[in-house]
């Protein structure tokens, strides 16, 4: 029936065309094609956004069909689902909110989104027919649709066949600068919230509550007068440790190499650092404008996660965590002051005995908090991409939304729902103040390691909580399984923000997948991409962008997040241990990782294991 179309990439030159033109920046793309997707997910110049559907049932091209003649055709199809039926209308609602259209003006279907937009944007859109065809292609009289065909009775001519051509483009060199080009996460639309200033900080020590132990720590906060610019608050941080004043990090530490000749992971990358850091705090005392230690030097191509990320440059930990560097804003100087006082008066009684100064009624918590937190955030700048030091980058995010867009209120919960490969036990309700003993053998097959996960459906009760206690509107989630993301479209009352990868290799239960023993676990597999990579470095940035956390606090990724978190709101962060653990879990001493595990030498009380009433 010679009904054409073009393959995405024959797309490439007209965008480029609208990008000289216009200065694009974002393309909101539509397309029942999974080829449509594919192209997507290989621009690096822009930010690209589609709905989240089931692009096989109708994406197949037509020759493939097991249906003949007009029958393929979408009008014609009788197994049609509420899916692609209602996946139409999103897609023309959604592309609506553009203000240059690309698509073939031969299709009803491009000229709807193209009237849509002119309806939105009160005003004509820039358009180009990839197709050859105008938007106001040449009448056909007598067919029903000639007025919609031919607004105007006049067919246009066609001056040339050849498009323009366009210069190559010369590189504009990147900004280097610390703040707000880290918030790479920006360009979804999702109003994040902004640091506290330090003065918050300092009266969120001072009327602290103790903490009474368990697994759940959901102390008096307010995040809604926090409006502090990143980069405000990272030239106080750059004063006062002297960043701006020449010399290098005091006690560089060792990062790679695994925990005693072992593989290991992400997340105890991380754990290596703030050994380092939390023994750095309590050391130096007094000495204030030193710059946190650094790592050694380890050539990414010898570490076995960063030889996946595309490094730039000669540094593995440079390469997955970033770099700080002095930023060229001078400090509020009374921002600066009360950093300076907190930094002075408070770290000597926390050096000398683990503790704050007598008074503070729950600075023997908080105080760790903060000072870490300023400390993590030069340590663990999580600006790998935003400063070019990887290629290997994504922040394409999915949101599944059930509030207004108008909704002024937001307080962001950040959720780890740890499964994939890091467990081989499933349950389905909180471990609450009743943590599980890893590693006991209650199977004697030699693939049962006894490491347990929580169900999607049991951190229920835990957001019932958080949403009680603080008004969470929405959800910033990660997890390695399709079974949460499943949790996250079956949510109704809040917004569910995650990044969009592929959980299908890491998101299989353990006792599913075909490697036994240990060597399921991520730290041993030898199939891992740069997706997959890439993909755990981005979570713990995108997740620490929330301002109350949910994870498995026996786990280290779980921990650097909130660790994250800390550091990118200026604030202590309410949390609860799903698997029950505290994130002071007693201490292992010896470990490599006993100053994270306990950065306060004390273990939890665990007062009760029902967790309270959120109904």
């Amino acid at each position: 029936t010679n009904r054409p179309c073009i393959h995405p990439r024959g797309y490439n030159s007209a965008v480029a065309r609208m990008a000289k033109r216009y200065g694009v920046t974002d393309i909101l793309l539509a397309s029942d094609s999974p080829l449509a997707i594919e192209w997507a997910r290989n621009q690096t110049e822009y930010d690209v956004h589609w709905l989240d559907q089931d692009r096989e049932k109708v994406g197949e091209m037509p020759l493939e069909n097991k249906l003949e003649g007009t029958k393929r055709w979408i009008e014609y199809r009788q197994d049609m689902t509420p899916e692609e039926v209602g996946g139409a209308l999103e897609e023309i609602d959604f592309l609506s909110h553009g203000q240059l259209m690309i698509g073939g003006m031969r299709s009803f279907f491009s000229r709807a989104i193209v009237y849509q937009m002119a309806a939105r944007n009160n005003a004509f859109i820039p358009w180009v027919g990839i197709d050859g065809y105008s938007l106001r292609i040449p009448c056909h009289q007598g067919t029903p649709y000639s007025e919609l065909e031919c607004p105007i009775k006049l067919s246009d001519p066609l001056p040339s066949r050849s498009p323009p051509t366009l210069p190559p483009a010369s590189p504009e060199p990147a900004e280097v600068r610390r703040g707000s080009t880290g918030e790479r996460f920006a360009h979804t639309g999702i109003r994040f919230p902004r640091p506290c200033s330090m003065k918050q900080a300092l009266a969120s020590i001072q009327n602290a509550r103790p903490f009474e132990g368990g697994s759940e720590f959901m102390p008096d906060v307010d995040f809604r007068n926090c409006a502090t610019d990143p980069a405000d608050y990272d030239a106080v941080l750059s004063e006062l440790f002297g960043a701006d004043k020449p010399g290098e990090p005091v006690k560089p530490f060792q990062f790679g190499g695994g925990i005693r000749g072992k593989p290991t992971t992400m997340g105890k990358y991380f754990g290596r650092g703030m050994d380092a850091v939390s023994m750095w705090v309590r050391g130096s005392v007094g000495r204030v404008q030193e710059l946190p230690p650094r790592p050694t030097r380890i050539p990414p191509q010898k570490d076995r996660w960063a030889r996946h990320l595309g490094c730039t440059g000669d540094n593995a930990y440079d390469c997955m965590f970033g770099k700080s560097t002095p930023t060229e804003e001078r400090a509020d100087p009374d921002e600066l002051a009360v950093a300076q006082g907190i930094w002075d008066n408070e770290r000597a009684c926390f050096a000398a005995n683990g503790t704050s100064c007598k008074g503070d009624a729950g600075g023997s918590v908080y105080l760790p908090i903060i000072l870490h937190a300023w400390t993590t955030r030069w340590v663990f700048p999580m600006n790998g991409c935003s400063h070019g030091h990887r290629t290997v980058c994504s922040n394409r995010v999915i949101s599944h939304i059930n509030l207004p867009k108008t909704r002024e209120d937001r307080v962001f919960l950040s959720i780890h729902m740890r499964m994939g490969d890091s467990c081989d036990i499933m349950e389905y309700e909180e471990r609450y103040n009743n943590p599980w003993e890893w590693g006991r053998k209650e199977k004697k097959t030699p693939s049962w390691t006894n490491r347990p996960c929580i169900h999607p459906r049991g951190y229920n009760s835990a957001v019932a909580r958080m949403a009680k206690r603080y008004g969470v509107t929405d959800i910033l989630l990660a997890s390695d399984s399709p079974l949460a993301i499943e949790w996250a479209r079956n949510q109704t009352e809040y917004d569910v923000h995650w990044l969009d990868q592929d959980r299908e290799k890491v998101g299989e239960m353990p006792l599913e997948n075909k490697l036994e023993g240990t060597k399921r676990w991520i730290e041993y597999r030898q199939d891992m991409t740069p997706e997959e990579v890439g993909g755990a470095l981005e979570e713990i940035d995108f997740l620490s962008h929330g301002q109350l956390m949910i994870g498995g606090m026996r786990s280290f990724f779980s921990r650097a997040i909130v660790y994250q978190m800390a550091a990118r709101n200026n604030a202590f962060i309410p949390w609860v241990g799903i698997d029950g653990y505290s994130l002071r879990i007693p201490c292992h001493q010896g470990t490599p990782y006993s100053e994270l595990e306990c950065p306060i030498k004390l273990s939890d009380p665990l007062p009760s294991s029902s967790p309270p009433d959120s109904t």
